[in-house]
């Protein structure tokens, strides 16, 4: 019993550092007017990650190209 509750701190610890992250990256874009919470639902869903990829590859991102990346 006592090996179950200590798994499930430790995962309620890294939910918590998850979560903090995803905050953090968060007001980062949005201190960097890049807003993509009008385009997408979840940032970090899969269209979002692949956005979030090509910012940090440089790639120049258009509205069009958003949409394109979305859909």
């Amino acid at each position: 019993m006592r090996d179950l509750r200590d798994l499930t701190r430790y995962r309620k610890k890294l939910i918590h550092h998850r979560t903090s992250e995803q905050n953090r990256i968060h007001k980062i874009l949005q201190d960097a007017n890049i807003k993509l919470t009008s385009v997408l639902s979840d940032i970090f869903g899969v269209s979002g990650r692949r956005i979030l990829e090509a910012i940090l590859n440089g790639e120049k991102i258009e509205t069009d190209g958003l949409r394109k990346m979305v859909d």
